[in-house]
């Protein structure tokens, strides 16, 4: 039932491709008596699509996984770079360790010992990985190992092949340099670089593993549905971490439909049977207790949890002991899904966040020994294998093909991994660490390095299956031609897609006239997607509006061009040049963004935000913020009430803006400039109307019988206080604006004269990032490619400042007198010209 494999070999397989169809053929039923037999029926025509479909998803699939292995950090040239900066004219490749545990024979050579037999022997580079200077005590590595231009074999070594370079200080820069920070580093940045892939690989593998499981008839009609209602994440499945005793997967998901009433889905990433469909959970309980009887199939389940939660503490149990518990009877079924842990946002980037948490955990592996946590210095290292590998595990359906080559060594380090975690002894602790360490510095030093070159062979199949494994090359062609005939303001035409069975509405475009096919999420707003797939087309929001001249609906590529009150503009530039970004001013005075000028001076930033002169105030030394910006609500929390932004809507429970900073994608950054242009969205501070606003708000409060002490709290910055079983809105309201107002009168009252000149300017300022990949978040809005950053921005990740050019000077100048390096630039910079020929275009961009 499970994969018997260990995990290590997803990073040490070569990969080819198993004959998934990953369209559903049109069924034809036919009664016959009280039976309902099915018959699979496919033109031609249908199954040559079915084909084209099949290669393309799986060319996709694979060219996400090679990318994936391309990217994974090698932990032996960190410690090879080390060593060469160190000891610039030893190759640590071909210099090799040698330990012999003891004192050799007296002699007259560098170290003073010749010696006979070794321990073991490995290069340079592989001792410095795993920390094997750790087996003796610094003070002797001189007297008890070498470096030597040999490695295990040789008759004796001595002053014939000794490199006169001494143990106990390679030891010292190895351990000054600190590997495991510097691979940690490497690891965030893969993080930061793959997070989109992660979850658009393990998204394919999941809808390859449903359609493959259809077509075998491993599971139902109404299976698969709830499988596409996972990726159109429908509010008619819940989803949650399959967890044992309390501790929860990251990456095996329970699916249940949202009434509880019909089929269940059980899925397994990799499993040679990924989903497993039940009635209920009673019933998945009992066919886990019979399964888990198999130790293969515990030890491959218990793979899919972190090594430290499979692990005993001295007070509690792990997954393993828990796993056997189950399966011999000594503990309930019931332990199988107790913790219930829904998932409430996108599923993959749900599991993409489990699998980087496990990572860490993993990477960062503790031992229990005794009554106390020790840590193994050999074992360090070995998150160098293992950190990466659960995210090639689950495209791991596309893996079939192993290298003989490394499978013992793999084994060989899966026993040691696994004998160290769980051995009953401390001995026997500490020998599965000494070996899992030795296994995985061999793996590191030559496994990691195959697997990245296996990534040109990869992409190699992944361009025969596809040319480009792009799944965005079917969309122009998507929507049958029938649909042609639509003219722009007609109605949707609702249809049944014939594979995923979603309702789908087909309509022609307002702004780019083009015919498109849309799927209706739970909260109303429209997707893209790819008629002959089924699949939802990424960052391709459909705005569905209505224009305020004809007052009829319309359905837009773009939101905010056309609807928002621009009389006789019925055309986006960007239809035009794709190198064009259309901002709401395109119309009145002609100013768009280039896209080209755009990338080219925004030190690498990818999305933008709006805001106002008086956000500058973050950068003031000693500022609260440090030179963050962070969302609405996290200020006000803080007691630091912003003078700019909608920040009363922050007050709301559910507000957007409590936690995340909005900001919008590259290709969307006219929306950015429109927001820091655009007064109407947030007014300009004006102390005297704050000061009123106070007094009428505290009125209110006393209207509603609040207590002087809590409107003195509130006064004091305590926006979210108690107002005693009130449950007015008004009153709820009247409170968040009093500690709004009070206290942006009370902060502008403090300020030094150059920062009220800053609030009370508001001028425009368009911020660039470059946030964590992991903290953007999708947010409901009708901006195209508008996202929420969690938290906020850090100051490091403002990779530039845009103002009018009137005001360039006055930014840098604040900026440079708080100490602040941030590249400040003019809108014009930024500015299309049309008239600006390909040459000057390019000189302009190497200016």
């Amino acid at each position: 039932m499970f994969k018997t494999s260990s995990i290590y070999k997803s990073i040490v397989y070569s990969l080819t491709i198993a004959p998934v169809l990953i369209s559903t053929p049109l069924i034809a039923t036919s009664l016959t008596g009280n039976a309902l037999n099915s018959t699979i029926v496919e033109t031609s025509s249908q199954q040559r699509q079915h084909q084209e479909l099949s290669a393309l998803w799986k060319s996709h699939a694979l060219t996400d996984y090679a990318d994936l292995l391309a990217d994974i950090p090698d932990p032996a040239n960190i410690a090879r770079r080390v060593l060469k900066q160190k000891y610039p004219n030893i190759d640590p490749d071909r210099t090799f360790y040698v330990y012999f545990g003891e004192e050799g024979r007296s002699a007259h050579n560098f170290l003073g010992w010749d010696h006979f037999t070794p321990i073991h022997a490995m290069t340079m580079t592989q001792a410095a990985l795993i920390d094997t200077f750790s087996l003796s005590s610094p003070d002797v590595l001189n007297s008890v190992s070498g470096f030597y231009t040999v490695g295990a074999g040789a008759k004796i070594y001595d002053s014939t092949n000794l490199v006169r370079v001494s143990p106990k200080d390679v030891a010292k820069t190895v351990w000054d340099a600190d590997l495991q920070t510097q691979f940690d580093d490497e690891v965030e940045k893969f993080w930061n670089n793959n997070l989109g892939k992660f979850v658009s690989a393990s998204k394919d593998a999941f809808r390859v593993s449903g359609y493959s499981a259809f077509q075998k008839n491993e599971i139902s009609q109404s299976a698969l549905k709830m499988i596409q209602d996972v990726l159109d994440q429908n509010a008619s499945v819940n989803i949650y971490h399959m967890d044992i005793y309390g501790y929860s997967s990251p990456d095996i998901l329970w699916i249940e439909p949202s009434t509880n009433q019909g089929s269940k889905l059980l899925y397994i990433p990799g499993a040679k049977k990924p989903f497993i469909e039940v009635s209920s959970l009673t019933e998945l309980r009992g066919k886990l207790v019979t399964d888990l009887k198999s130790t293969a199939n515990r030890t491959a389940l218990a793979e899919h949890f972190s090594i430290y939660d499979r692990q005993d503490g001295t007070s509690y149990s792990g997954v393993n002991s828990a796993l056997r518990g189950i399966a011999n009877g000594q503990w309930a079924s019931s332990y199988i899904m107790t913790k219930h842990s829904r998932i409430n946002e996108d599923t993959f980037q749900s599991v993409a966040k489990a699998v980087m948490a496990r990572n860490i955990s993993d990477g960062d592996m503790q031992i229990k020994s005794n009554s106390e946590v020790t840590r193994d210095t050999a074992l360090r290292t070995i998150g160098a294998i293992i950190n990466l590998l659960p995210a090639m595990q689950i495209v791991e359906p596309e893996i079939s093909i192993p290298l003989d080559l490394v499978i013992l060594n793999a084994t060989s380090l899966g026993l040691n991994i696994n004998k160290a975690v769980t051995g009953d002894t401390e001995a026997e602790r500490n020998k599965g660490a000494l070996g899992a360490g030795l296994d995985s510095g061999f793996l590191a030093a030559s496994i990691i390095p195959v697997a990245k070159k296996l990534s040109d062979s990869i992409k190699t199949s992944a361009s025969q299956l596809h040319p480009t494994g792009n799944v965005a090359d079917i969309i122009e062609s998507s929507v049958p031609a029938e649909y042609d005939r639509l003219n722009v303001g007609d109605n949707p035409v609702v249809v049944t897609h014939p594979q995923t069975q979603q309702e789908l509405y087909i309509v022609r475009l307002t702004d780019t006239k083009r015919v498109v096919a849309m799927r209706r999420t739970p909260s109303g707003t429209f997707i893209e997607t790819n008629f002959e797939s089924g699949r939802d087309i990424a960052n391709s929001r459909i705005v569905d509006t209505t224009d305020p001249v004809t007052n009829r609906r319309q359905f837009l590529d773009k939101g905010g061009l056309l609807g928002g009150g621009k009389r006789g503009f019925k055309l986006t530039l960007s239809a035009i040049d794709p190198n064009v970004i259309p901002t709401a001013s395109t119309i009145e005075d002609g100013y768009s963004i280039d896209k080209r000028k755009l990338i080219a001076e925004s030190n690498g930033a990818n999305y933008f935000h709006g805001s106002r002169s008086s956000s500058l105030l973050t950068f003031k030394l000693g500022s609260e913020t440090n030179g963050a910006i962070e969302p609405m609500g996290q200020l006000i929390e803080k007691r630091v009430f912003p003078f700019s932004g909608e920040a009363g809507n922050s007050l709301a429970e559910n507000a957007a803006n409590r936690n995340l900073v909005s900001v919008v994608t590259l290709d969307e950054a006219g929306s950015a400039y429109d927001y820091a242009t655009n007064t109407s969205r947030a007014a300009k501070f004006n102390i005297d109307v704050a000061t009123n606003e106070a007094t009428e708000n505290e009125l209110t409060l006393m209207q509603y019988s609040v207590s002087p002490s809590i409107i003195d709290d509130i006064k004091a910055g305590n926006a979210y206080a108690p107002l005693d079983g009130i449950q007015s809105e008004v009153a709820n309201v009247a409170r968040g604006k009093l500690a709004l107002n009070n206290n942006r009168v009370i902060r502008f009252n403090g300020l030094a004269p150059a920062e009220k000149q800053l609030v009370q300017e508001e001028f425009p300022i368009m911020y660039g990032f470059e946030p964590s990949e992991f903290n953007i978040e999708p947010i409901q809005s009708d901006i195209k490619g508008e996202f929420g950053v969690r938290g906020g921005v850090q100051m490091n990740e403002i990779k530039v400042i845009y103002t009018t050019a009137d005001k360039v000077s006055e930014v840098s100048a604040y900026l440079n007198d708080n100490n602040i390096h941030i590249p400040t630039k003019s809108f014009k910079d930024i500015q299309f010209n049309a008239n600006e020929g390909a040459a000057g275009m390019s000189n302009n961009l190497l200016r």
